[in-house]
């Protein structure tokens, strides 16, 4: 059962009476008391956080753990769900391929200490050589039932665990023959006694690069036709973009031609500088047009003369003026 409640506090962080002077918002407090309360509970889930952290700052733990307070706290809550001392757990807990495994060995005790079996899992070993098996078998306490799960050199090699560079097959098979036949009877007849997880050797033989590989060999022929035809598609549009922009500068540059034209025309016709400055205002346009450097330097000459023909009429005009006078 769950509940939640707004808990005010004042300027001190304690819960007590709210006034006008110390309001701060309300912390939301929770109370749980199912299975799930270390995550619900929000004092547990605080104390939870801490235990984690000192985990995390310890020397006694592996690297997966060791300064990662949020790893440790999964890891101590995965301990208590499961029943056991967390710091046990984290030491024979690992990380592989993002997924957390735990050492055979532990879920061995973990079936054995269950209550599941009566007394512990046992083991026959026989055969020689490539001919060599091992049965995992144990009796069921609730039916009295007897079940067991066999493991063979067969099943080894069709599964490559003994192709893995430094597997443990070569060097100690008749252990890991017991650790495999326990996960698979553990996993098939009682996996909540380790919620459903898989022992570190299992998650190692799961090598994600093999498979992507293989997808990616035997991808569909016709995504190949796809990527071709894309390409194509492209090319058609880069084309067809610098034609468009072939044109439009052509189309630009005739009629900058015929602007250019139309102010040599009225500079030659000018007849006073207010002319000139608005032949030239036509030309660049109030923000100044964009001409290229051939425009550019025969605007500026067409300009020069015209305002130098100008300024010398004006003179020309004034000196008759004098001699009149």
């Amino acid at each position: 059962m769950s509940t939640a409640v707004a808990e005010p506090q004042n300027q001190n962080g304690a819960g007590g009476a709210i006034t006008v002077s110390d309001q701060r918002p309300s912390r939301l407090v929770a109370t749980d008391d199912s299975q799930f309360a270390n995550l619900l509970d929000t004092a547990k889930f605080e104390h939870l956080w801490r235990i984690s952290t000192a985990f995390s700052r310890s020397d006694l733990v592996p690297d997966q753990f060791r300064g990662k307070p949020e790893n440790c706290f999964i890891g101590v809550q995965m301990a208590i769900r499961l029943g056991v001392d967390p710091f046990m757990f984290l030491q024979s807990c690992y990380v592989v391929h993002g997924r957390p495994g735990i050492e055979a060995k532990l879920a061995i005790a973990l079936a054995n200490s269950s209550g599941v079996f009566i007394g512990p899992i046992r083991y026959k070993l026989e055969g020689d050589g490539k001919q060599r098996k091992c049965t995992a078998y144990a009796t069921v306490r609730e039916t009295n039932e007897t079940i067991e799960m066999t493991v063979d050199w067969a099943m080894v090699q069709a599964e490559g665990w003994a192709d893995k560079k430094g597997s443990k097959w070569l060097t100690i098979p008749e252990v890991m023959f017991r650790y495999r036949s326990a996960m698979l009877l553990i996993r098939t007849h009682c996996p909540e006694v380790i919620m459903g997880m898989q022992s570190k050797e299992e998650l190692e033989d799961l090598d994600p690069v093999p498979m992507s590989r293989a997808i990616l060999a035997n991808r569909p022929t016709n995504l190949d036709a796809l990527a071709d035809r894309m390409a194509a598609v492209t090319q058609d549009v880069q084309e067809q973009t610098a034609a468009e922009e072939t044109a439009a500068g052509a189309a630009t540059e005739g009629e900058s031609s015929a602007d250019i034209a139309r102010f040599l025309e009225c500079c030659s016709t000018a007849a006073t500088e207010d002319d000139v400055t608005k032949a030239d205002t036509d030309l660049r346009g109030p923000n100044g047009r964009s001409l290229n450097d051939a425009e550019t330097k025969i605007a500026d000459d067409a300009m020069a003369a015209a305002l130098k023909r100008v300024r010398g009429a004006h003179g020309e005009r004034g000196t008759k003026q004098k001699e009149l006078a």
